[in-house]
Parts: C-alpha cells; structure tokens; sequence
C-alpha cells in the first residue's frame, strides 16, 4: 500500500481520470485529501491549485473534506462513495455503484448493479445494464436507459423511468408532481400518499389491477385511466407486461396481510393491534424526540460560539455542518419509523399538516422511564417483517428506540462534540473505513 496526503481547501476539486481496480471515497471533516493504494507504485496525482487529477494502476480508498466536489471519469471495478455534500459527476464505471449521503449525482453508464441511500439533490442515470436499488432522493430522479430492474421508494421529486426489466415502485405523492414510469416487464406502483392523482395505464399484456379505497378491480384492458375531478398530479404507467397499482393503507389492520386468518375474532384482534401500534408509535416518538432535541440544543450552542468567539468560529462551522446532517437524517428516521408502524388517516391538504403537527409534537414531551419491551410488542414487529412492512434496519430501530437505546447517529454526535475544538489524532495505517 502506498499513501499520499495532500492540504486543500474545504471545497477541492477531485477527479479520478482513471482506476484499474475499485475506488472507494469517502468524506471526512479536515482539509486534506489522502489517497491510499492498494499497491505500490501504481498512483500518479497531478495538482493544479485545488485541483486533484489521479490515475492509479491499481484500486484506491480516497478520503476527501465533506464538501469536496467529485468527478469520476473511468473505473474498472466498483465504486463506492458515502458522505459526500457536494455534487458527483460520474461517468464509466465497469462493476457496481454504491452511494450513501451524498448530494446531487449525475452517472453516465454503470455495467453493473447501482445503489444509493439518502441523495440530498437530484440524481441523473444514464445508463444502467444491472439492477438499479434507491433510497430516499431529495429531488427529482431519472433513468433514461435501463437494463435491469428497478426498485426505488422515498422520492420526494418528480419521477422520469424507463426500464426494460420490471419495476417495483412506492410513491410519495406531491402537488403539481409528475410520475412516469416505462417499464420491459412488469409494473407494480404502491401510493404512500392522500393526494389524488390523475393516472393513464397502458399495457401490452391487458391486465390492469387497482387497488385503491374507492376500487378493487382487474382490468383485461391495454389503457385505462382514473381521472378525479382534484387530481393534483399526474401518473402515467406503461408497461410490456402487467401493471398493478395499490394505494398503501387502504386496509385496516384486519386484513389479512397481518396473517390472523386462524383467528375467530377478527375485531378484537384488530383492535388491539391498532392500540399496540399507537404505543410504539407513543415511544418511538418519545425516544426519537429526545434524541433530536439533544443535537438540536447542540446545534443552538454551536452558533452562540460562533456569535461570541471568532476564534473557534472555523471549526464550529464545520461542526455545525455535520450537526445539521446528523439532524435531517435522524429526523427523516424517525419520519420513516413512524410511518411504517402506524397508518395515517384523512385526505385533505390541511388533514395532512395537522397530522406532521402532532407528529412532531411528541419531540417535546417529558422525558419518561422507559419500560422493557414486551413480548407483545416484540412479536408485533416480528409481523410487521415478515410481512415486509418494515426491513431489517427498521425493525432493529424500533427495538432500540423501544428499550430507550441512543441511536447510533447520536452517539456519533456526542463523541464529535466532545472533541469540538481539539485536533484530530492522526488515523492508523489500517484504517479502512
């Protein structure tokens, strides 16, 4: 292995012109760009100012200040890139893309599969010959040629798909929003939303199924359409085989999904899954809100410093920065956690902002014992995985959020605020984060 460190500014220039083998970048809150080989001899750096050009013979682990801008041109294995505020622009990349916290992100072609969690911008795919995997986008998406197929919920923009594979979508419904997706395959589009929406379905294979509040039915038709008087976006569906479209919440917890069909008494059984449900929902607020209100009383006293002490000002806006991600991330978690575990109700605009009212009310609640879990509460969301309502990662956060356990994003917060202030020691040579 072979390292190389490099002073910059907090906004360099990184371009990887070429890597032969896998790259892995990640940010990280210093001025400085280090560059590790996975063998000797292979890595050529060219600087200009702020600018970084590198060529390397071999694979690379790059560590780069957070707001670092990054261009990679050519890559013949995976690529790997997590923490990053600023825009990537990506061009050929021969294995398989991973993307975790970055910003705005455009991708020529990538050969293999792609997947990314929490884009802060939009994010732009050319071209994708595997399966393509997203996460949680804070801005518009768009695949314009697609091999694979396709799987993305937590889009807060407008939505641009074209597949050749099947696609399996949940949307969450804006105003004035515009979906479209094509797909080669199957379509299968579930609706996280009260806001009505004008639809078109096309498909070649002449089966339509919608499964909405207002109607169950399958279609043996290639076009449909639902037109509401309100619609107050548009969806338009194509698809080479079936397409299926499911408005999410639409049953109560009655339903079968739930797997209680053996039951004799269906009500009491519903009844008591909605009380249960409404005390997870109780304690992971509590518990959550705690957490929140602990970074956001450090994100209060970070700015005071800078207000009175223009001599820590430069690193505690630095740590401010990282304590205002670490606020949209754990806010967006417990936004998740709780949409999952509890059904929402009512349809209208005004409905929707007093139900995030009383959601976020719960942040400043009085801090309370929490009890163990219960046995009850531990096999209700056992059933809400298996039922895959939730994934693995949100059935652990209940289950810590339940035993009053500091998520892990908090934990990291405390330690960085301890050391506000103070240098950072020097990494090991074995670090490989």
């Amino acid at each position: 292995m072979e390292r190389f460190l490099f002073e910059t500014s907090e906004f360099p220039k990184i371009v990887a012109e070429n890597i032969n083998g896998s790259l892995r970048i990640k940010g990280w809150d210093r001025n400085t760009f280090r560059i590790d080989t996975d063998s000797p001899n292979s890595a050529n750096v060219d600087q200009d100012g702020n600018t970084f050009n590198v060529n390397s013979k071999s694979g690379c682990l790059f560590r780069v200040p957070l707001e670092s801008e990054i261009i990679v041109e050519n890559v013949s294995g995976d690529l790997t890139i997590k923490s990053i505020e600023n825009s990537l622009n990506l061009e050929n990349i021969n294995g398989q893309v991973i993307l975790k916290s970055v910003g705005s992100t455009t991708l020529e072609k990538v050969k293999g599969n792609f997947s990314s969690k929490h884009i802060e911008g939009d994010l732009k795919i050319e071209s994708a010959n595997g399966n393509v995997m997203i996460r949680d986008v804070e801005g518009k998406i768009i695949l314009e040629d697609g091999k694979g197929n396709f799987n993305f919920s937590g889009i807060s923009g407008d939505v641009d798909i074209k597949t050749k594979g099947n696609a399996n979508v949940t949307l969450e419904l804006d105003f004035d929003g515009t979906y479209n997706i094509e797909a080669g395959g199957n379509i299968v589009c579930q609706i996280e939303s009260t806001i009505n929406a004008n639809v078109k379905f096309s498909s070649k294979a002449n089966s339509i199924r919608i499964d909405t509040r207002d109607q169950n039915e399958i279609f043996a038709n290639k076009e449909f359409e639902i037109n509401p008087e309100d619609g107050d976006c548009k969806i338009q569906l194509t698809a080479v085989g079936k397409i299926e479209y499911i408005e999410l919440g639409k049953h109560d917890h009655t339903s079968s999904s739930f797997g209680f069909e053996h039951l004799d008494n269906l009500n009491n059984v519903g009844e008591n899954l909605n009380s249960l449900a409404d005390g997870i929902t109780q304690q992971v607020s509590e518990n959550l809100g705690k957490s929140i209100n602990s970074i956001t009383d450090q994100i209060s006293l970070i700015m005071d410093n800078i207000g009175k002490n223009k001599t820590v000002t430069e690193n505690a806006r630095k740590t401010l920065k990282i304590k205002q991600r670490e606020l949209r991330e754990l806010t967006k978690a417990q936004r998740d956690v709780l949409r999952k575990s509890r059904k929402e109700t009512g349809s209208d605009k005004k409905g929707s902002r007093h139900r995030r009212d009383i959601r976020f009310h719960a942040f400043h609640q009085e801090e309370k014992n929490v009890d163990p879990v219960s046995d009850e509460e531990r096999q209700f969301i056992l059933q809400m995985l298996q039922d895959k309502k939730i994934d693995i990662n949100q059935a652990e956060e209940l289950l810590a959020a339940l035993e009053g356990k500091v998520p892990e994003i908090l934990e990291s917060a405390k330690s960085e605020s301890t050391a506000e202030g103070q240098d950072n020691p020097e990494e090991t040579n074995d670090e490989s984060k």
